[in-house]
């Protein structure tokens, strides 16, 4: 692991925006083939044994998490990455059916709302405008079976949900255009407190909605 530690942190330590936020996790092949989500019926599964090889955002230590081991990751490779060297991410991820992936999607948007609370370690300026836009892609996901854009979330979002939420929801869009945004400024209070209403709002639509039945 030295050799791929010393790669990602000369990468990131390139003059360019697109590596300064790198995050990304190793996968076996073997493991990537299985479909496994850490979503479930009984709650979520945090074993140590679905844990990868990762690289959080922007960091340049390796740790072990199951970050990306989702059903998310592998749809999203299958059908949305193109190869760089080597194969087709078809010929080696799994194929992830539209209700497999709206059961995880659904699935991973029940309980946030319980951890927005004022001393949340979420209420800081990044995780407020991160989780607006990813439960508007989410939201979509849910009901369109496939994974989409922040931007297109954002979209999709205010031409679909209450009116109440299209300024929440430009605000934060704004916002995430600010490449300095990061976890140690503190959240807009308003804006927080949007946030938590937000949260509590499309969870609340995630538990009504009706999965789709064969």
């Amino acid at each position: 692991m030295e050799l791929v530690e010393s790669a990602h942190t000369k990468l990131i330590a390139r003059d360019s925006r697109w590596v300064r936020r790198l995050e990304h996790s190793i996968f076996p092949r073997q493991r990537l083939s299985e479909k496994s989500s850490p979503y479930g019926p009984h709650g979520r599964d945090d074993s140590a044994a679905r844990q990868l090889w990762y690289f959080n955002n922007g960091g340049s230590a390796i740790e072990r998490s199951d970050h990306d081991n989702t059903l998310v990751t592998r749809w999203t490779l299958r059908y949305r990455s193109k190869a760089v060297l080597g194969p087709e991410p078809a010929a080696f991820a799994p194929e992830v059916t539209s209700d497999e992936l709206r059961q995880e999607i659904r699935n991973s948007m029940l309980g946030w709302e319980k951890l927005f609370t004022p001393d949340s370690p979420y209420n800081n300026r990044f995780h407020q405008v991160f989780f607006v836009l990813n439960n508007c892609r989410a939201l979509q996901g849910l009901h369109e079976g496939k994974i989409t854009s922040k931007r297109e979330g954002a979209k999709w979002a205010k031409q679909h949900l209450d009116a109440q939420w299209h300024a929440l929801i430009d605000y934060c869009w704004q916002e995430r255009q600010d490449t300095g945004i990061n976890v140690s400024q503190p959240a807009d209070p308003r804006a927080f407190q949007r946030t938590v209403a937000f949260i509590a709002y499309t969870t609340r639509l995630a538990e009504e909605y009706q999965l789709p039945t064969d």
